[in-house]
């Protein structure tokens, strides 16, 4: 019976995670129907199912789900934040119950502290609260992470890559793992890195920033903690292959010559070369390094085989990738404040990028992040993620 709660819960996770993303459309009642179909399985032989969070584990008949560290990352921890540690489902459930519940926990405009509305066959437990609770007693707030530690262990991770050699797998989950945890506890997850190293380490900033954003629209997107973390290290390696290309290209002022161009196009293959197969690296970074600048009608490059559609992960990095180029200062065109990126990748929206993706990271992604101040000397400037150069 354990496994199969957990199976349910663990659909229901998915559900959520697909609802975040859209608001409608087959595939959002696809994924309610069948966690509801699961929940209705098990309701076939209980009256009533009763799924407790207690401290770091979720709990079905005193017993923990496996998935419980999974489950915290999305449904369970979002519950948690509305005060929820119980969740009951009963005989009757529809359909229509689970697209209630999925509907309020993806609002993320609501409050947490925002009571969450039961269905006919759903109910909530609530955490209870009193005014006088020992300050001693109440849990610690998760540490801060120091931003120079951060930049400190991705400088490291960068200079110890070479063409050769994949980056250190311990170094590289390592930072990761504090990237990741940097943004689960700051409300504005974009750390200034840019501020702590030289202009001419563009790629070192770039690729921190890419790595925070894809793990903003990670979590975002209601993924695992595990998923997160991949998504995280693919970002932080999207652009490896530039170690192929010479630095004096990639700073380069002004316009590339053609065979200059052709040059930079081969980043992504290199980059995934060197990351395929190498060890402690998952497998959505060198699918990320090689797709990154394939658009979703199939331009860009390199130019796939056979063009379909892009792994989540490349279009997660992707967005990352477009959103910061555009809003960093680089040797031909200054930083462009956020309206005016959003207005470019809109522009853009349903033919090279990801329609719902985006709308995704420019709603939740886009606001808790701060951009440099773009100073007021009238530059060049980018009109689509094509013309975003590398």
């Amino acid at each position: 019976m354990i496994e199969a709660v957990n199976k349910a819960m663990l659909e229901l996770h998915r559900a959520l995670g697909v609802r975040t993303m859209f608001v409608s459309g087959a595939h959002v009642q696809r994924s309610q129907k069948r966690a509801c179909d699961l929940i209705n399985h098990l309701l076939e032989h209980l009256p009533s199912i009763d799924v407790l969070l207690l401290d770091d584990r979720v709990i079905f008949d005193n017993l923990t789900l496996p998935a419980s560290a999974n489950l915290l990352t999305g449904l369970f921890g979002i519950l948690h934040q509305h005060g929820v540690d119980r969740i009951t489902f009963r005989r009757g459930l529809q359909v229509k119950d689970i697209a209630t519940l999925l509907d309020q926990l993806a609002d993320r405009k609501s409050q947490p502290s925002q009571k969450l509305q039961p269905t006919d066959n759903i109910a909530f437990g609530f955490l209870q609260c009193s005014d006088d609770t020992d300050s001693s007693e109440s849990p610690s707030k998760p540490q801060t992470v120091d931003g120079e530690q951060i930049a400190a262990s991705v400088d490291n991770l960068w200079q110890d890559t070479n063409e050769s050699e994949p980056p250190d797998p311990e170094l590289l989950a390592s930072t990761a793992g504090s990237i990741v945890a940097m943004v689960s506890v700051s409300d504005t997850a974009m750390v200034s890195l840019a501020a702590i190293k030289k202009h001419d380490e563009y790629t070192f900033v770039h690729s921190s920033n890419v790595a925070i954003l894809s793990t903003l629209l990670g979590e975002a997107l209601g993924f695992d903690s595990t998923t997160v973390h991949d998504i995280c290290i693919a970002g932080l390696l999207h652009d490896t292959g530039k170690r192929h290309i010479p630095s004096e290209l990639l700073n380069k002022t002004g316009a590339l010559t053609k065979e200059e161009f052709k040059l930079l196009q081969t980043h992504p293959v290199h980059g995934a070369r060197l990351l395929l197969g190498a060890p402690g690296i998952p497998d959505l970074a060198p699918i990320a390094a090689y797709e990154h600048h394939v658009y979703a009608d199939g331009t860009g490059y390199p130019q796939l085989p056979q063009p379909g559609q892009l792994n989540l992960a490349s279009r997660i990095v992707q967005l990352a990738d477009i959103f910061d180029a555009l809003g960093t200062h680089r040797p031909y065109r200054q930083a462009l404040p956020l309206p005016e990126i959003t207005e470019i990748m809109q522009r853009d929206a349903g033919v090279l990028l990801d329609k719902d993706l985006l709308d995704l990271f420019l709603e939740q992604v886009a606001p808790r992040c701060t951009p440099e101040p773009v100073p007021p000397q009238d530059m060049c400037i980018a009109s689509t993620p094509l013309e975003t150069g590398m």
